[in-house]
């Protein structure tokens, strides 16, 4: 049976989480790049892409972020360095993020995708830690576009290049921890389920606009599964 409904998830603080850890390597990587006098702008990277964290550092420093020639290599040295320096040991994997995966696999009537601010190689290194890798053939990534509501056409189009279907807007959910998950979920008119697993409260995320706040994901799937 084709899927007739597409569930896009977030990756950072929603599946798994990388406590400081992931900006260490950032950090590290941009001084391997850019220079040591270039910091990182801003503490917290929820919900912004890896696009938009180097186009924001170098913007920073009076640097023009377009075409800047240090984007290439900062994604290469980036997944070189995390890849070389970040283990299954650092990884929170949230819990029932596989059952819930699995769930929607053994349904039929789901297809599943990624929606993630990561560059398309870590997405993938931080699902194989995690043992998640499986679930996901496809989605929309932190190289495609800096803007992460742009990322959301993108990843619908390839859903549906993928299935031959065309899904609308109530056909499609977005599962993820944070507000700009929420803005990406209204950018296509999709249904959204915020999960608190991550740095944003219940209230940041209903003020956000998330239709449904669950505390777990494993308070995902009936949600989903009632949207049949």
């Amino acid at each position: 049976m084709i899927p007739y409904r597409l569930v896009l998830f977030d990756i950072d603080g929603t599946l798994i989480s990388l406590p400081g850890k992931a900006a260490e390597v950032v950090q590290e990587a941009i001084y391997s790049v850019l220079g040591s006098s270039f910091h990182l702008p801003y503490q917290s990277f929820s919900g912004r892409t890896d696009w938009e964290i180097f186009r924001d550092t170098v913007s920073h420093y009076g640097e023009n972020p377009e075409n800047h020639p240090g984007w290439s290599s900062f994604c290469d040295v980036y997944s070189n360095l995390f890849m070389q320096s970040v283990n299954s040991d650092h990884l929170i994997v949230h819990p029932g993020g596989f059952e819930l995966l699995e769930s929607l696999e053994d349904d039929g009537n789901f297809m599943v995708g990624l929606l993630t601010g990561n560059i398309r190689e870590m997405a993938t290194f931080k699902l194989s830690l995690a043992g998640l890798a499986d679930f996901f053939e496809f989605g929309a990534f932190g190289d495609d576009h800096w803007i992460r509501e742009n990322l959301g056409p993108l990843a619908k189009k390839r859903a549906e290049m993928i299935s031959g279907e065309t899904f609308t807007g109530s056909e499609i959910w977005v599962v993820g921890d944070s507000p700009r998950d929420v803005q990406t979920a209204k950018f296509i008119e999709a249904n959204c389920i915020g999960v608190t697993n991550g740095k944003h409260s219940a209230e940041e995320l209903r003020h956000a606009g998330s239709p449904f706040v669950v505390r777990h994901l494993n308070e995902v799937a009936p949600v989903l599964l009632n949207s049949r």
